[in-house]
């Protein structure tokens, strides 16, 4: 049987101090990274993935194989524990036809930039060489934007997802599932996590933003935050 072999990067204190799952899970607009790397695997032709981590990410990766319901390829996970964790072909820790992860990706603000680039890869990836064909991989199932509201490619917006009156929306954002964009808000060169609520005329340019964190790519500020802070209501500069 021909099969895929995934190495299921280790970084315990990454997860740890972002609260995160592993990076193979991240979203990576569209999708999280794993699911990138499953359709590399239909795209070659691969009968099988086989996906070799640590023995803590066993439950995560069995989950996200569970909901990875279209791809046709036999899939499994296989607990490697050590520095290398097990035998790869790959480590999932970059896009399909990119560069792998630098070694020097030491803290949590370099993981994030790295994170950053790859979205800005995929999303130019997506307006580039897809988009043209299937126009509709760019906006999910049940969201609805306001007719005031000003999208500029690229960008990519998840489901379930509430764009409300004024609000601007790319080049380089990526809106995820279920997240809500108040009014007059702005999201530039951005992640926005799913689930999270930007609050009226707040804008964000070079930031990522989960329900755990906003980081601020330009300025390299990290805020851990379960919540949106003080200073960012009502507005944020750039």
């Amino acid at each position: 049987m021909k099969t895929l072999h995934l190495r299921i990067p280790s970084h315990a204190a990454l997860e740890a101090e972002l609260s995160a799952p592993p990076f193979a899970l991240w979203e990576v607009a569209d999708q999280p990274l794993l699911y990138h790397w499953l359709d590399f695997a239909v795209d070659g032709r691969f009968e099988a993935v086989c996906l070799h981590g640590p023995a803590r990410h066993r439950s995560a990766i069995e989950d996200a194989i569970a909901g990875a319901t279209l791809w046709p390829i036999q899939q499994s996970f296989e607990v490697s524990e050590g520095h290398e964790n097990g035998p790869a072909d790959f480590t999932v820790d970059h896009l399909p036809g990119s560069e792998p992860a630098p070694g020097n990706l030491a803290s949590e603000i370099d993981w994030l930039s790295w994170h950053a680039s790859l979205t800005r890869r995929r999303l130019n990836h997506l307006w580039d060489i897809l988009v043209p064909q299937y126009p509709y991989l760019i906006r999910g199932h049940r969201t609805t934007v306001h007719p005031s509201a000003a999208l500029e490619a690229p960008y990519w917006i998840g489901e379930g997802v509430r764009i409300e009156a004024g609000v601007r929306i790319g080049p380089g954002a990526c809106v995820g599932n279920r997240a809500r964009i108040g009014a007059g808000g702005s999201v530039v060169n951005s992640q926005i996590a799913s689930g999270v609520e930007v609050l009226s005329a707040t804008h964000f340019e070079n930031h990522t933003v989960t329900s755990e964190l906003i980081f601020n790519h330009q300025q390299q500020i990290l805020h851990r935050q379960a919540v949106v802070p003080d200073f960012l209501k009502p507005a944020m500069a750039a």
